[in-house]
Formats: C-alpha cells, structure tokens, sequence
C-alpha cells in the first residue's frame, strides 16, 4: 500500500470500473476505492461528475448510486489555481478536448488537478498520480490524450489496474 499517494481519476477509469469490475460482482474493488476517498487519496475535478451523469447509458443504477454516495468526498471544485492551470494546460494542449465531443470536457481538469497538487509543498508530501484508461495509440495523440499531457508535466500516469496493483489489493 502506498499510504503517501493521491491519485487524480478521469472518467474513462471510472467508467472502465464499472464495465469492468461491476459492483454486485466485484465489491471489494468498489469498497477499497471507497476507503480511498475517504483517506482523502482518491479524488477527482467536479466537472468528471459532470462527465459521468451525462453518459446515460453507463451511469445507471449500480454506479450512478455509488458517485452520488460519495460525491461530496470524490469531487473537488476547482481552486483559483486549479483554474490558472487548466489555462495553461489548454495553452499548451490545444487539442486535449475535442470541439465536437461533451465527453471531454474535464481532461484539462486532470492534469491541472494533479499540477496544482504536485507543484504544492503543503500537499501533504504526497506523490501526485493520474488514474485514466486513456491510451495513446499512435504518436500523433500524445497531445490529445492525458498520457501524453502527464508526461508532457513529468506527472506519473497509471491506469486502474495499475493502481489495484499499486496499492497491493488482492481479491480472493
């Protein structure tokens, strides 16, 4: 368990939970994350709440209960520089989110979540990671993905399964 970690999670890594790890199927998962978020080590930008109740079809039942049980710890609003720093991220990653997608919108969000906690001393001395299914698979995306934002910033990126491992959880 790596107890001086906070993990910043997209979307698409919430989302993967739920296709992947269905609560009535897999609790464990869902209840170690839930622990997480009320350490205070797994969070995310509100406009990923945002994000999740607009995919309808994926957001019911099991999952949509389960954001809004634990949205008051899992969603943080954005601070003055959470702000500055998605405007730089934006600046400099002017494709991050797609003018035709609604999906995209909090990307910029991540990244600015973890620069702005990653850049802060008083930040607990936690390392900062990022927690996003998102791939890139082929160089000409390493802009328009947070993968490639992360490294971009020198910010560590894992996907979910790589935080499972991270964080020593085993399921019998």
């Amino acid at each position: 368990m790596a107890d001086n970690v906070f993990y910043v999670i997209d979307t698409s890594s919430i989302v993967h939970m739920e296709v992947t790890y269905p609560r009535s199927n897999f609790p464990n998962v869902w209840n170690k994350c839930a622990r997480l978020i009320n350490q205070r080590r797994l969070g995310a930008p509100d406009v990923v709440f945002v994000e999740l109740k607009r995919q309808d079809e994926l957001v019911v039942g099991s999952l949509l209960e389960w954001i809004e049980m634990h949205k008051n710890r899992l969603f943080y609003s954005p601070t003055d520089e959470t702000t500055r720093q998605v405007s730089k991220v934006m600046k400099q990653f002017k494709h991050l989110i797609s003018r035709t997608s609604e999906l995209e919108k909090a990307d910029p969000y991540i990244v600015a979540m973890a620069r702005e906690r990653a850049m802060n001393p008083t930040f607990d001395n936690r390392e900062i990671i990022v927690v996003t299914n998102e791939k890139i698979s082929k160089p000409s995306q390493k802009d328009r993905k947070i993968p490639g934002v992360c490294a971009f910033y020198d910010l560590k990126c894992i996907d979910l399964l790589d935080m499972i491992k991270q964080e020593g959880w085993v399921f019998h």
